[in-house]
């Protein structure tokens, strides 16, 4: 039987941001947890208004990862119900390991928002669905897909076929 998951996130750049929870869309796939996916589970320091982590995510990359506190007028026209945002700037990275496996036949659809600050010229990003270590769905967003000042939902979608690393746990 063929079924349908879906990886839904809510992370955030100070430039950029996204989001991630995994569900199903059916009965009889296995649901996801994406651990912290809407970035609240850190207390934000009043002295910096940011942390330089995210609780339930791995960094990877040398740049600067972490949570902050958007403001309404000030980074974002509308925060659209959003609270504490995760954050990347330059070459910052970061990721989780939910417990699925990549099975033959079934779609995978990670759902994850973006924002773009007022003040923020250029938007370079990247959402990649890997397994193995591989590559195995790439969605690239730049300054025209997010208008300054706001937010946009985006879908990166695939269904597993036998030429991927079957079995192995996506990332």
């Amino acid at each position: 039987m063929k079924t349908n998951h879906t990886i839904m996130p809510k992370l955030a750049f100070i430039p950029v941001t996204i989001g991630l929870a995994l569900a199903s869309f059916t009965a009889f796939a296995n649901d996801a947890v994406v651990l912290n996916h809407n970035f609240e589970s850190d207390a934000i320091p009043l002295t910096t208004n940011k942390t330089t982590y995210i609780s339930g995510w791995v960094k990877n990359g040398s740049g600067a990862i972490g949570v902050h506190v958007p403001e309404k007028d000030i980074d974002y026209t509308d925060l659209g119900g959003r609270g504490q945002t995760a954050y990347l700037e330059a070459t910052g990275k970061f990721y989780q390991a939910p417990q699925v496996k990549v099975v033959s036949g079934e779609t995978y659809t990670l759902t994850f928002d973006v924002g773009r600050a007022l003040d923020q010229d250029d938007l370079s990003m990247i959402a990649r669905i890997k397994a193995n270590g591989l590559s195995i769905a790439q969605l690239q967003l730049n300054k025209t897909s997010v208008e300054q000042g706001t937010w946009g939902t985006h879908n990166l979608t695939f269904t597993a076929t036998d030429t991927m690393p079957i079995d192995s746990q996506i990332v």
